[in-house]
């Protein structure tokens, strides 16, 4: 028997649950918080360097590898 409260009701729900675990995250976990901060560097660094567009997707890949990493051991 499948909990009530676990079922999504619509797309819109499922996605309602989605970011409210997200924003749990980043409310309780300390080292996402650092991790989102240096990610606010990385991308002011791309602007200010005026690093190419494939320099800069590699390192937003890089950043959210390493945040979804921390998301998935929370």
């Amino acid at each position: 028997m499948e909990d009530e409260r676990l079922k999504n009701k619509n797309f819109i729900d499922a996605w309602k649950k989605a970011f409210s675990g997200i924003w749990y995250t980043i409310k309780t976990q300390r080292n996402l918080k650092v991790q989102l901060g240096i990610a606010l560097i990385v991308i002011v660094a791309c602007i200010v360097f005026r690093l190419n567009i494939i320099e800069c997707m590699f390192l937003a890949f890089a950043t959210m590898l390493v945040i979804i990493t921390e998301t998935m051991n929370t």
